[in-house]
This record gives C-alpha cells, sequence and structure tokens, in this order.
C-alpha cells in the first residue's frame, strides 16, 4: 500500500514536471523559461522587418543547454515574399552561416543555413490573403 502510494506521488510530480517545461508566456506577461524552454528567439538569426513572431499555443518554441540549441520559430507578416527570402539570403551570412541549400518557386521557398554545429531551416510560403509566413527550424547538428 505504501509503495502504490509512493508510485503514484512519484508518477503525479513527473507528470507536473513535464507540464511545467513547456512553457510560453505566463500570466503575468513573463517568458522566464522552466527547464530552459521558452520561445524566446536566438540572436544569430536574424528576423525580415514586418514578420512578427507568432507565440499562440503549439506555435514558437526554443530550448537551449548549451551547446544544444533547438527551436522552431513561426513569423507572418504583410512583407512581400521575394522581399523576405531575400532578406535571409542576404543576412544570415553576415551572422557567419553559409547557404547549403535552396528550392525556390513563386509562391514558395525552403532556404538551408550552416554554421557547425548548428543547422536553420527556413520555409517560407506566400498565402493568399497576400500575407507571407516563415518558420525558421533551428537545430544543433554534431554530424553536418
Amino acid at each position: 500500500m505504501l509503495g502504490s502510494l509512493m508510485l503514484g506521488s512519484l508518477m503525479l510530480g513527473s507528470l507536473m514536471l513535464g507540464a511545467a517545461a513547456c512553457v510560453g508566456p505566463r500570466s503575468d506577461g513573463s517568458t522566464e523559461a522552466v527547464s530552459g524552454t521558452t520561445f524566446l528567439q536566438f540572436d544569430d538569426v536574424p528576423v525580415p522587418d514586418g514578420m512578427e513572431l507568432q507565440t499562440g499555443m503549439n506555435q514558437s518554441f526554443s530550448h537551449v543547454s548549451e551547446p544544444f540549441r533547438f527551436g522552431d520559430f513561426h513569423y507572418a507578416g504583410s512583407v512581400p515574399f521575394g522581399q523576405v527570402v531575400s532578406d535571409m539570403r542576404a543576412k544570415m551570412p553576415l551572422f557567419g552561416w553559409s547557404e547549403v541549400g535552396i528550392h525556390d518557386s513563386d509562391q514558395r521557398a525552403e532556404l538551408e543555413f550552416l554554421r557547425r554545429p548548428y543547422h536553420v531551416r527556413c520555409e517560407i510560403a506566400a498565402l493568399d490573403s497576400g500575407r507571407v509566413k516563415m518558420l525558421v527550424e533551428y537545430r544543433t547538428d554534431f554530424e553536418k
């Protein structure tokens, strides 16, 4: 009986800790991390003017435990599609990134950048509404 009670308490504590590790904005408006997980942007990836970070539920997040970095950042804005693509291609090298791949069409682009041990993939899409969305996937990859 005592063992079951202790096991139940341990499981409940684990669930609570797991839920606390994925924190976005708190009720007081702060974004202080619990266990290193937030949606705070990394300062070595430029964001084109007019693109705004999307911070709603299940959107942007990041986690840092140096040298490990991991994040998905969703942006949206009323910026011309071509301008977002050209801004990312022009500004990423200023932060030490090398472009290692590009797949581009009239309404969609996928850009890849490498700065060992980090890898960034940018997916940019023009929406029918005239807005543009951009997903920046930031990963640590010691094999690339």
